[in-house]
């Protein structure tokens, strides 16, 4: 199945192509499952977002929404639903 993620992110830092892009996963992918293969497509994804973060048993360092709600790595995709990742920013 396609799922659609939208990316609030800078395109040029994560190296990706587009704000949002459809990805195609098996039903009850999880969201770290998701992460790590749009890291295998676009490695510059990986290494600025989540090379501190694949692999260990550390908070993500992105928030991620499913369908509007903010979600855990863990959490599964199922028909129809959609993904937004922010980049985490600090502001004063």
């Amino acid at each position: 199945m396609d799922v659609r993620v939208r990316f609030y992110l800078s395109l040029k830092e994560a190296g990706l192509p587009k704000k949002e892009m459809s990805f195609k996963v098996k039903l009850g992918t999880s969201i770290a499952e998701l992460l790590w293969m749009i890291s295998k497509k676009y490695p510059v994804f990986g290494k600025n977002y989540l090379s501190n973060w694949l692999g260990k048993n550390k908070e993500v360092p992105l928030l991620i929404t499913k369908n509007d709600n903010f979600v855990k790595p863990e959490c599964l995709i199922g028909k129809n639903e959609h993904i937004k990742i922010f980049e985490i920013v600090s502001g004063g």
